[in-house]
């Protein structure tokens, strides 16, 4: 556990708190989390994580502009529709198949945990970014799912900030959910 494993943690718990709280500051936060996490998951070889977080890189970007763009206007929570539970089960899968044979290729780590979990997380965040209420539920399952493989890993502080993050997704959800009936 370097400096790079801290300032990972430091910043993806900020970006998270700040998520829960609608602020645009969630995505600068979560950039610098994102990049220090990459650091981290490239050298212990798993790969879709790595990956991930290049794709995340490019998700807080479009979240950062999407969330800008609409600071003024309406921008409310959603719930999720069945139409958008198939589409997110779907993208799941078809990610899941694309990821795959991409982490067997380069002989990463934990390549089925790895590959189910980046689809996931993909998915989920275009639900965060839309401001879905179930993102947050999903996150929460998400999270556990990679405190597991963390603890597998023996990412110790990875496995704890993810623990951190299940807890902060159940808060948001809650906080979510309270606004959502305002």
């Amino acid at each position: 556990m370097g400096i790079i494993d801290w300032l990972a943690f430091v910043f993806g718990v900020l970006g998270v708190i700040f998520t829960v709280k609608q602020s645009i500051w969630c995505w600068p936060l979560a950039i610098v989390s994102i990049v220090f996490s990459g650091y981290a998951f490239y050298s212990t070889k798993l790969f879709g994580d790595f990956f991930l977080q290049l794709i995340y890189l490019i998700q807080s970007f479009y979240g950062w502009i999407f969330w800008y763009k609409r600071k003024n206007g309406v921008f409310e929570i959603k719930i999720v529709d069945t139409k958008k539970i198939i589409f997110f089960i779907c993208s799941v899968i078809i990610l899941f198949a694309f990821i795959y044979p991409i982490l067997v290729y380069l002989k990463s780590d934990k390549i089925i945990f790895d590959s189910i979990l980046t689809a996931a997380s993909l998915a989920c965040t275009y639900l965060m970014i839309n401001k879905y209420l179930q993102n947050w539920l999903i996150w929460v399952a998400i999270d556990i799912a990679y405190v597991a493989l963390y603890g597998i890993k023996h990412m110790w502080l990875f496995a704890v900030l993810y623990l951190i993050f299940a807890a902060l997704a159940a808060l948001g959800y809650f906080e979510w959910k309270k606004i959502l009936k305002k």
